[in-house]
């Protein structure tokens, strides 16, 4: 390896790349004193201070008891279900309306849903064709 080449390929700084550097370290340095200095604290402006605390932990029988229902839906039904469940308010009403229509599957749910310009979100919607789901739902919510 020649050095004498890897000396001559480096070139000195220029004036003005010196210059940018010093007007933006001192400009970094500038906006250090501009920004506050500390925090108010916490609960100062009527928001509880965050909880910091370890989340709970379960053990292996008490997660089985928690998820035991839904554990073998399949996933896209789970997905729904987890949506869906972000609108309780919601819940109840679709329930109703999926044991009033029972009868209908397939098209003619489809149908019978599009006709009725449901006002539920498109998630709780999707559970519909799943009465027993959005019982077991309404049923834990009350």
């Amino acid at each position: 390896m020649n050095t004498e080449n890897a000396v001559s390929t480096t070139q000195p700084r220029s004036v003005l790349q010196i210059a940018t550097l010093v007007v933006a370290l001192f400009s970094i340095s500038a906006l250090g004193f501009a920004l506050p200095q500390g925090y108010p604290p916490p609960g100062q402006y009527g928001y509880p201070p965050p909880d910091y605390s370890a989340p709970p932990t379960f053990s292996p029988e008490q997660l089985d008891q928690l998820v035991a229902r839904i554990a073998l839906y399949p996933d896209p039904l789970l997905a729904q279900l987890l949506a869906a469940a972000t609108y309780p308010d919601q819940i109840p009403d679709a329930a109703d309306w999926a044991d009033q229509h029972h009868y209908l599957q397939g098209q003619d749910l489809a149908n019978a849903i599009y006709d009725d310009q449901l006002p539920w979100d498109p998630s709780v919607q999707a559970l519909l064709p799943f009465p027993s789901v959005l019982d077991m739902m309404a049923s834990d919510m009350s």
